[in-house]
């Protein structure tokens, strides 16, 4: 219900997102999904800005329901898309289901050269909490993010991936 609920909305256009894609120094494909929307584009430039990182399975398609509201608090929103998901293709044999921190180095990056002056926040939803952790441990002073939230983290991954190997033996070979 909740897919059709996003598919529906989407397509009467009640979220739009602009999609800048992104090349690593490997040449994978990466992204940052903006919201685009009237309130989003009257803001001005030094608006503070909410990078998300998403789920396991997600992408800024599937974030909206998270984004849709952060314009409306003066906030500009964007989701930072990992290899693989939403319209990134695999490019090259790099790939981690939970996300990499040098490719989340890069969108911080391309955030910041885009609005030097705006206060950056990050937060990670599900798995993307456990990119936020590393990326911010690995990163610690020199990242620009002022301000961070984990919204769902699994804190024990041995336990939330335990019955992987036997439902889905294809991905356990990977994990």
């Amino acid at each position: 219900l909740f897919m059709l609920k996003q598919k529906l909305w989407k397509a009467i256009g009640a979220v739009s997102l602009k999609r800048q894609e992104l090349t690593t120094r490997d040449n994978g494909t990466i992204s940052i999904e903006w919201m685009d929307d009237p309130v989003t584009r009257s803001l001005p430039d030094d608006a503070p800005v909410l990078c998300v990182l998403h789920t396991i399975t997600g992408s800024g398609d599937n974030s909206w329901d998270f984004l849709r509201d952060v314009p409306k608090y003066g906030w500009r929103a964007c989701v930072f898309v990992r290899r693989g998901h939403g319209d990134n293709t695999l490019k090259n044999s790099t790939f981690n289901i939970m996300g990499d921190v040098e490719d989340t180095k890069l969108q911080v990056s391309e955030v910041q050269k885009k609005y030097p002056h705006a206060f950056l926040g990050m937060v990670g939803i599900s798995a993307g909490s456990g990119l936020l952790i590393t990326y911010l441990g690995k990163e610690s002073k020199s990242s620009p993010i002022k301000a961070a939230a984990s919204l769902c983290p699994a804190y024990d991954i041995s336990k939330a991936f335990q019955g992987l190997a036997d439902k889905y033996p294809v991905v356990s070979k990977h994990w």
